[in-house]
């Protein structure tokens, strides 16, 4: 059972696994052709200034531009940089800084693939990662943009959506109109998507959920949401 599992993880987790080794790689090489972005010298003051705060409570960095904003990944950003510029031969003074954005960029693509792989197939959630990770903005902004990607990696991460359907049981092989006699009825369809919401948070996610049973309007301009499987042979 345990080699079972063991071989099911592989199968599972293998493919990121590969893709973040050959992303790590790429990223190494990439870092030092990456220029300073203009909003990094101020970044780069208040994680500076952030650092000192807590060697000298008593006089602590205030900057009232940024009182809504926490310095924790700056600070981080600005340290583990540093000791990559100091560790690899050759970095200047940004390129550490800008592959560890790129190391958060990797938790990001993490995450689309875990939330992918909850519903299809292993390969067809690496082709979601891949086409992520592709889009030209992200893939640039990976490198440069010590802000909103790393905001991204850490919001994906902690985050998955449950949405309730309305989703019905039809049989189709009799008549002009699809017969629900067989759906769930409605209590039994609601526990069973509270149920679904519930075994999502006890993984330590922040789960957003729409209102069980509400009509409303999608963006795809479909009223319901209505999912319905049609098949006039058989019923499903």
């Amino acid at each position: 059972m345990n080699r079972f599992r063991s071989q099911t993880a592989r199968s599972r987790w293998g493919p990121i696994v590969l893709l973040v080794a050959a992303n790590l790689l790429v990223g190494f090489l990439l870092a030092p052709h990456y220029g300073q972005s203009t909003d990094e010298a101020a970044n780069l003051l208040f994680a500076q200034g952030s650092l000192a705060s807590y060697q000298h409570p008593e006089d602590p960095y205030l900057d009232p531009v940024r009182e809504d904003k926490g310095p924790f990944y700056l600070m981080v950003w600005l340290e583990l940089g540093q000791a990559f510029d100091r560790a690899v031969a050759g970095w200047e003074f940004v390129d550490g800084r800008h592959f560890v954005n790129f190391l958060a960029f990797q938790l990001a693509l993490v995450s689309v693939y875990a939330l992918a792989i909850r519903f299809v197939k292993p390969t067809v959630a690496l082709a979601a990662t891949l086409l992520f990770e592709t889009q030209p903005v992200l893939f640039g902004h990976a490198f440069i943009n010590q802000k909103d990607s790393p905001f991204m990696a850490f919001f994906a991460a902690t985050m998955a959506l449950g949405v309730s359907a309305f989703t019905c049981q039809a049989d189709a092989r009799k008549g002009n109109r699809p017969s629900f006699e067989r759906a769930a009825p409605t209590e039994q369809a609601r526990q069973l998507y509270e149920q679904f919401v519930a075994e999502l948070r006890q993984t330590g996610l922040a789960v957003h959920t729409g209102v069980f049973g509400e009509f409303m309007q999608v963006r795809s301009t479909n009223d319901g949401p209505v999912v319905i499987l049609l098949d006039s042979k058989r019923a499903f």
